[in-house]
């Protein structure tokens, strides 16, 4: 992407075909919920078909933002571990601060989110000296933690960060999330890495900016205390819904 002076927030997604349809939807949703500023969106991709272009291209620009779609080399990926349920796309988002060289920060979205308010609040908060701003994830935190032996306390799902990547360029954050995963076996390929490597670097968001809809595990999550009170008035009134597990496009979703 070239630079582009006074630019509107930016958002990223990394799609393929698969997810063509509901990466429109949220695209359109972030669209709508962008604020007074605008929006452009980068939609990070190996080779979309032209209908699934034209698909995201008509949601996001409906919505009243610009968009543009970014090929991105999977062989640039290659040896870098992946999970069952993901493809390499997952690991695009950690080349967006090096895509994005016009952007002092981008905010990366998984492609199964649902934009429900205003977001630019969440664009402008104080990053300095964080390589992200996360949202903890919804069970096994502590599990996590100690398997990955962090010396953070807080493990976070990586469908939403709000990444700062003026720093990530000047601590070439890619190079070492890439020197560490590579030929590595992780459990969350991509997110377990990502964790590891920003560990204490990162803010910790409410969850009403990754709300995780559990449905799907009958409702279990193992939030305490604050954290807790948190994930009911996240329910209650989120900025981003993030469906983990079965899609809202797949009947029988709940």
């Amino acid at each position: 992407m070239q630079p582009v002076k006074n630019a509107p927030p930016t958002i990223a997604y990394a799609t393929d075909d698969r997810y063509a349809d509901i990466t429109a939807v949220s695209a359109y949703s972030a669209a709508k919920n962008a604020g007074k500023t605008g929006l452009q969106i980068a939609v990070l991709h190996s080779g979309l078909a032209e209908s699934s272009v034209k698909k995201i291209a008509l949601c996001a620009e409906g919505g009243g933002a610009k968009v543009k779609f970014v090929r991105v080399d999977e062989s640039a990926f290659g040896g870098l571990p992946l999970s069952p349920w993901v493809g390499v796309q997952a690991w695009f988002r950690i080349a967006i601060a090096d895509i994005c060289k016009d952007c002092e920060r981008v905010l990366y979205l998984d492609c199964d989110t649902l934009v429900c308010g205003d977001i630019s609040e969440l664009y402008n908060i104080d990053l300095s000296g964080k390589y992200a701003a996360v949202v903890r994830d919804i069970w096994n935190v502590e599990k996590y933690c100690k398997r990955l032996k962090m010396k953070s306390r807080e493990y976070f799902n990586s469908g939403v960060m709000l990444i700062n990547c003026a720093l990530w360029r000047k601590d070439n954050l890619r190079e070492k999330i890439t020197e560490y995963a590579t030929g590595r076996k992780v459990e969350y390929c991509d997110q377990d890495c990502l964790n590891k490597v920003i560990d204490e670097k990162k803010l910790m968001l409410d969850l009403k900016y990754n709300y995780l809809e559990p449905w799907w595990r009958g409702d279990y999550h193992d939030y305490k205390g604050a954290w807790k009170k948190s994930f009911n008035e996240a329910k209650a009134a989120p900025k981003i819904i993030h469906f983990t597990g079965l899609k809202p496009s797949v009947k029988g979703c709940g």
